[in-house]
C-alpha cells in the first residue's frame, strides 16, 4: 500500500483513533475537514459519500451512516476486492439481531467473528450513528484483518 505523507491533524493528536485516522489519511481513504483538522467526533455525513444501501431510489448524501450500514458496506467492499470470506463464520451472536435489517445480519456476523466489530453488553446497536473516528477505526481494522484473509 502506497502511503502519502502528512495527515497530522491537531484535533486527532491523543485521540483514541489517532493511529487509524493517520493510516487512513496516508492511504488516501479519508480526508480531513481542513488541512490541519479532522473533527473526529463529528457525525459521518457527505464526506464519505455513502449511499443508503437499502433504498436505491434515495441517495440522501447528508444522511448519517449507521453501524449496520458501515458493516454491510465494509463486507461488500471486501468481497469486491476478492477477499475470500467463505471460511469465516457469519454467526451473529448479538442479542439485538431482531433490530437489524435482514441484509446486514450476516455481514455484521462476519465482522464480529473477525474481531472487527463488537458491541456493548451483547448488543450491537445497529441503528446507532457513527462518528468519523469510529468509521476510521472500523475501516482500519477491516483493512488489516481482511488483507490477512486474502
Amino acid at each position: 500500500m502506497e502511503l502519502k505523507p502528512g495527515g497530522y491533524f491537531k484535533d486527532a493528536i491523543g485521540h483514541w483513533a489517532e493511529s487509524s485516522i493517520q493510516l487512513l489519511y496516508q492511504a488516501d481513504i479519508i480526508t480531513g475537514s481542513s488541512a490541519t483538522t479532522f473533527n473526529p467526533n463529528r457525525q459521518v455525513l457527505e464526506e464519505y459519500g455513502l449511499i443508503d444501501i437499502f433504498d436505491g431510489s434515495k441517495f440522501e448524501p447528508k444522511k448519517l451512516v449507521t453501524r449496520e450500514e458501515i458493516s454491510y458496506v465494509t463486507t461488500r467492499y471486501s468481497q469486491a476486492m476478492e477477499v475470500d470470506l467463505s471460511q469465516v463464520s457469519n454467526n451473529n451472536t448479538f442479542t439485538d439481531k431482531n433490530q437489524m435489517r435482514k441484509e446486514t445480519v450476516e455481514a455484521i456476523g462476519i465482522l464480529q467473528q473477525l474481531g472487527i466489530l463488537n458491541g456493548t453488553n451483547g448488543k450491537f446497536n445497529p441503528k446507532g450513528n457513527l462518528t468519523r473516528a469510529e468509521v476510521s477505526k472500523i475501516l482500519t481494522l477491516a483493512l488489516m484483518k481482511l488483507s490477512d484473509e486474502k
